[in-house]
Protein backbone atom coordinates (compact mmCIF):
# COMPACT_ATOMS: atom_id res chain seq x y z
CA UNK A 1 0.00 0.00 0.00
CA UNK A 2 2.88 2.39 0.71
CA UNK A 3 4.06 2.06 -2.88
CA UNK A 4 0.63 3.10 -4.13
CA UNK A 5 0.63 6.26 -2.01
CA UNK A 6 4.15 7.08 -3.21
CA UNK A 7 2.96 6.74 -6.81
CA UNK A 8 0.15 9.19 -6.14
CA UNK A 9 2.46 11.62 -4.35
CA UNK A 10 5.01 11.59 -7.19
CA UNK A 11 2.23 11.94 -9.79
CA UNK A 12 0.84 14.95 -7.91
CA UNK A 13 4.26 16.57 -7.74
CA UNK A 14 4.82 16.04 -11.45
CA UNK A 15 1.36 17.46 -12.23
CA UNK A 16 1.95 20.64 -10.23
CA UNK A 17 5.46 21.14 -11.56
CA UNK A 18 4.59 20.65 -15.24
CA UNK A 19 1.56 22.93 -14.99
CA UNK A 20 3.77 25.65 -13.54
CA UNK A 21 6.65 25.15 -15.97
CA UNK A 22 4.46 25.05 -19.09
CA UNK A 23 2.40 28.02 -17.94
CA UNK A 24 5.24 30.23 -16.75
CA UNK A 25 8.59 29.09 -18.15
CA UNK A 26 7.86 28.04 -21.72
CA UNK A 27 8.06 31.18 -23.82
CA UNK A 28 6.63 29.72 -26.98
CA UNK A 29 3.77 31.08 -29.08
CA UNK A 30 2.42 27.52 -29.46
CA UNK A 31 1.36 27.40 -25.79
CA UNK A 32 -2.48 27.39 -25.86
CA UNK A 33 -4.42 30.25 -24.26
CA UNK A 34 -5.81 27.83 -21.68
CA UNK A 35 -3.73 24.76 -20.86
CA UNK A 36 -4.37 22.43 -17.93
CA UNK A 37 -2.64 19.28 -16.73
CA UNK A 38 -5.72 17.25 -15.78
CA UNK A 39 -4.01 14.15 -14.39
CA UNK A 40 -0.72 12.28 -14.15
CA UNK A 41 -0.27 8.56 -13.65
CA UNK A 42 3.08 6.93 -13.03
CA UNK A 43 4.19 3.35 -13.49
CA UNK A 44 4.91 1.32 -10.35
CA UNK A 45 8.66 1.52 -11.05
CA UNK A 46 8.33 5.33 -11.59
CA UNK A 47 10.17 5.09 -14.93
CA UNK A 48 7.27 6.44 -17.01
CA UNK A 49 4.60 9.04 -16.42
CA UNK A 50 1.46 9.54 -18.50
CA UNK A 51 0.53 13.23 -18.45
CA UNK A 52 -3.06 14.09 -19.42
CA UNK A 53 -3.85 17.63 -20.54
CA UNK A 54 -6.73 19.69 -21.87
CA UNK A 55 -6.66 22.99 -23.67
CA UNK A 56 -8.65 25.74 -25.33
CA UNK A 57 -8.80 26.19 -28.21
CA UNK A 58 -9.07 22.47 -28.84
CA UNK A 59 -9.54 22.27 -32.59
CA UNK A 60 -7.38 19.87 -34.60
CA UNK A 61 -4.88 22.54 -35.65
CA UNK A 62 -4.38 23.78 -32.08
CA UNK A 63 -3.95 20.21 -30.80
CA UNK A 64 -1.30 19.57 -33.45
CA UNK A 65 0.59 22.73 -32.41
CA UNK A 66 0.48 21.69 -28.77
CA UNK A 67 1.67 18.18 -29.55
CA UNK A 68 4.59 19.66 -31.50
CA UNK A 69 5.38 22.03 -28.62
CA UNK A 70 5.38 19.21 -26.07
CA UNK A 71 7.62 17.02 -28.25
CA UNK A 72 10.06 19.90 -28.83
CA UNK A 73 10.10 20.75 -25.09
CA UNK A 74 10.38 17.16 -23.82
CA UNK A 75 14.06 17.42 -22.83
CA UNK A 76 13.52 20.69 -20.98
CA UNK A 77 10.40 19.44 -19.18
CA UNK A 78 12.08 16.20 -18.14
CA UNK A 79 15.15 18.08 -16.89
CA UNK A 80 12.91 20.33 -14.78
CA UNK A 81 11.28 17.22 -13.27
CA UNK A 82 14.76 15.86 -12.49
CA UNK A 83 15.79 19.14 -10.83
CA UNK A 84 12.69 19.57 -8.69
CA UNK A 85 11.65 16.05 -7.72
CA UNK A 86 14.15 13.82 -5.98
CA UNK A 87 13.90 10.47 -7.75
CA UNK A 88 16.53 7.86 -8.57
CA UNK A 89 15.30 7.74 -12.18
CA UNK A 90 13.54 10.62 -13.91
CA UNK A 91 10.35 9.30 -15.51
CA UNK A 92 9.91 9.37 -19.26
CA UNK A 93 6.99 11.68 -20.00
CA UNK A 94 4.15 10.68 -22.34
CA UNK A 95 1.56 13.39 -23.06
CA UNK A 96 -2.04 12.49 -23.90
CA UNK A 97 -4.85 14.88 -24.78
CA UNK A 98 -7.78 14.57 -22.35
CA UNK A 99 -11.07 15.49 -24.05
CA UNK A 100 -13.05 15.48 -20.79
CA UNK A 101 -13.29 19.30 -20.64
CA UNK A 102 -14.69 19.41 -24.17
CA UNK A 103 -17.12 16.60 -23.32
CA UNK A 104 -18.18 18.45 -20.16
CA UNK A 105 -18.93 21.59 -22.19
CA UNK A 106 -20.94 19.61 -24.72
CA UNK A 107 -22.98 17.84 -22.03
CA UNK A 108 -23.56 21.10 -20.16
CA UNK A 109 -24.80 22.75 -23.36
CA UNK A 110 -27.14 19.84 -24.05
CA UNK A 111 -28.51 19.90 -20.50
CA UNK A 112 -29.29 23.59 -20.78
CA UNK A 113 -31.15 23.21 -24.06
CA UNK A 114 -28.45 24.42 -26.42
CA UNK A 115 -27.16 22.80 -29.56
CA UNK A 116 -23.39 22.15 -29.28
CA UNK A 117 -23.09 20.99 -32.91
CA UNK A 118 -24.72 22.88 -35.72
CA UNK A 119 -25.11 19.77 -37.84
CA UNK A 120 -26.56 17.57 -35.08
CA UNK A 121 -29.93 17.87 -33.32
CA UNK A 122 -30.01 18.98 -29.69
CA UNK A 123 -31.92 15.86 -28.75
CA UNK A 124 -30.66 12.44 -29.72
CA UNK A 125 -32.52 10.65 -32.45
CA UNK A 126 -34.44 7.54 -31.53
CA UNK A 127 -32.91 4.41 -32.95
CA UNK A 128 -34.76 3.07 -35.93
CA UNK A 129 -36.46 -0.24 -35.60
CA UNK A 130 -35.20 -3.01 -37.78
CA UNK A 131 -37.68 -4.31 -40.28
CA UNK A 132 -38.30 -7.96 -40.28
CA UNK A 133 -38.61 -9.36 -43.72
Amino acid sequence: MALHSRDRRVAGQIQQLLASVIGQELNDPRVPRIFTITDVTVAKDLRTARVYYSQLPDDEKALDRTESLLQDSMGFLRSRVAEEINLRVTPELHFTYDPSAKNYQRINTLLHGGNPDADQPATPEKPRKKRRG
